[in-house]
């Protein structure tokens, strides 16, 4: 049971790291202690995402319910892959509203500590969330 408490903690101490390193390249300055401040504050929409996963597998037939999209609440799960098609199924299930609260406090968060403009911490946010989503995207188009 530890073990995953474990692999949260190391998850948000990269992330920390990640957006720490990349805020001090961008010129600004923030202190590594401050960034996973807002690592762990922002992680507020997955724990309510989590709660609402967890409700609905408790009120949902487990057989009818989507493993991919438990909790619709990204396009993908609302338009369905039949309609979308593979690759752009995959691109608006990673367009999660969870996610974009979660990636709007790492901006409000990291802006609030370094006093940077919030387009400047948007973009460097938000173009971090672009790369596993790019990597996403192109591993669905090969496989």
């Amino acid at each position: 049971p530890y073990f995953g408490f474990a692999v949260i903690l190391i998850k948000f101490l990269v992330v920390a790291a990640v957006l720490w390193l990349v805020v001090l390249a961008f010129g600004d300055v923030i202190s590594f202690g401050n960034s996973f401040r807002v690592v762990c504050w922002a992680q507020v929409p997955t724990i309510l995402f989590t709660l609402l996963w967890l409700v609905t597998m408790f009120i949902r037939d487990p057989t009818t319910m989507n493993p991919q999209n438990p909790v619709a609440s990204n396009l993908g799960a609302l338009l369905g892959q039949d309609r979308l098609g593979k690759p752009l199924y995959a691109l608006l299930s990673d367009l999660d509203l969870f996610t974009i609260w979660m990636l709007w406090l790492y901006t409000r968060g990291l802006q609030a500590f370094t006093k940077a403009r919030a387009g400047k911490m948007a973009a460097i946010v938000f173009g971090l969330f672009c790369l596993p989503v790019a990597w996403h995207l192109v591993m669905t188009i090969i496989f």
